[in-house]
C-alpha cells in the first residue's frame, strides 16, 4: 500500500511539473522573437552487456537549410536499472558548435537518474540529468528535467511519442531553455525504428526569448 501511495504521488508531481513545462513554454513563445528553422538528425544505439546496457548517441543541426551545419554532438555512456521503476546512468558527450564562422568544442560529462512506468498503454518517465559543461576554460553546471510519454499505435510497430524537457542553468539560477517534441516513429526490423520528430524549442539569450522549429529525422539501433 505505502509503494502504490508513493508512485501516486510521483504521478501527480510528474503531471504537474509536465503541466508547468507547457504552460512555460506556451508564455515564452508569446514574447519570443522567431529565428531561421533548423534541420536536425538523430541517430541513437544500445547494446546489453552484462547487468548494464552501452549508450551510444549523436545528434546533427543545419540551420535554414540542410547543407548549413551548425551543431554535432556524440555520447557514450553506460546505463542500469534498479529495480523495475529506476535506471541511472553515467555519460560523456563533445558537442561541436559553429559561430561567426568559427567551431567550437564543448565537454560534457553527465548523470541521468529515470523513473518510468506503465499507465495502461502508454510508457511514461521522467529523467533528470545534471551536466558539466567544459567550454572556453569555464566549467557551468546545468540541470535538466524531461517528461517523456511513448503510446503504441495500433498492432503494426507504430507508436506516438511526447516530450517536455526544461534546461536550467545552476550558475545563473534560471531557466534558458523549454523544448517541446512529438512524433512517430515505426519498427522497421526487431533492432531498428524510424522516427519523425518535430521540436519547438524557446531559449533565453541577451535577456531574450527566441524559438525554434524543427524538423528531425532518427534512426534507432536496439541490440539485445
Amino acid at each position: 500500500m505505502a509503494g502504490d501511495n508513493t508512485m501516486r504521488h510521483r504521478r501527480c508531481m510528474v503531471a504537474l511539473v509536465f503541466c508547468a513545462t507547457v504552460v512555460a513554454a506556451v508564455v515564452t513563445t508569446d514574447h519570443a522573437h522567431a529565428v531561421d528553422g533548423q534541420y536536425r538528425g538523430y541517430l541513437r544505439a544500445s547494446k546489453d552487456v552484462g547487468i548494464a546496457t552501452v549508450r551510444l548517441a549523436s545528434e546533427g543541426r543545419a540551420t535554414g537549410s540542410v547543407d548549413n551545419e551548425d551543431y554535432y554532438s556524440a555520447a557514450l555512456g553506460l546505463e542500469r536499472g534498479l529495480g523495475d521503476h529506476f535506471r541511472v546512468g553515467a555519460s560523456y558527450s563533445e558537442v561541436r558548435t559553429k559561430s561567426g564562422g568559427e567551431w567550437k568544442t564543448e565537454r560534457r560529462p553527465y548523470a541521468d537518474l529515470t523513473i518510468r512506468w506503465q499507465l495502461g498503454a502508454a510508457e511514461l518517465s521522467d529523467r533528470s540529468r545534471v551536466e558539466w559543461r567544459h567550454r572556453d576554460g569555464d566549467t557551468i553546471l546545468r540541470y535538466r528535467n524531461r517528461i517523456r510519454g511513448v503510446v503504441a499505435l495500433g498492432a503494426a510497430g507504430w507508436r506516438g511519442a511526447f516530450d517536455g524537457e526544461a534546461f536550467y542553468d545552476l550558475e545563473e539560477g534560471e531557466v534558458n531553455t523549454i523544448r517541446l517534441t512529438a512524433g512517430p516513429d515505426v519498427k522497421v526490423t526487431e533492432a531498428v525504428r524510424i522516427g519523425l520528430t518535430y521540436v519547438h524549442e524557446t531559449r533565453l539569450k541577451s535577456e531574450k526569448w527566441t524559438r525554434v522549429h524543427c524538423l528531425g529525422l532518427a534512426l534507432s539501433l536496439d541490440m539485445k
